[in-house]
């Protein structure tokens, strides 16, 4: 019975921890852009993509099909490898002022136990961290 109230305590601690942490680490973004390229989930995508703040809705509707193309080859790799087993993020590494960073993303997939990484580029854009392309 004690280990089932150490167990339930450990739960509460961990959603607590889980909830109060932020959303908006650099290493996160990483993670989510690289699960939505491989998904190809271009409505997170472009969320997460730093777009200039001038571009009209035509623009933003021609950046939406060009970067559809660029996930359609990515995403049929992964769907091909059995999709997406695992992706981490290594340390972000920042500039001086800490407003650009750049994270190493390592990707494993169902079906193939090679590992593949890449860094991604980050910007923070009031005060959110987006992706730099």
């Amino acid at each position: 019975m004690q280990s089932l109230k150490n167990w339930f305590a450990l739960v509460v601690v961990s959603l607590v921890l889980v909830g109060c942490s932020s959303s908006n680490e650099p290493e996160q973004v990483a993670v989510a852009f690289t699960k939505a390229a491989y998904s190809g989930d271009i409505d997170t995508l472009m969320d997460l993509v730093e777009l200039p703040e001038e571009l009209e809705d035509g623009q933003k509707d021609m950046m939406r099909g060009k970067l559809q193309m660029m996930l359609a080859p990515a995403s049929a790799m992964a769907a091909e490898k059995g999709g997406i087993d695992e992706i981490e993020a290594g340390t972000a590494s920042y500039n001086d002022d800490k407003t650009s960073a750049s994270v190493p993303v390592t990707v494993t997939f169902k079906k193939n136990d090679e590992k593949t990484t890449e860094q991604v580029k980050l910007t923070k854009v009031d005060g959110d961290w987006k992706i730099k392309l």
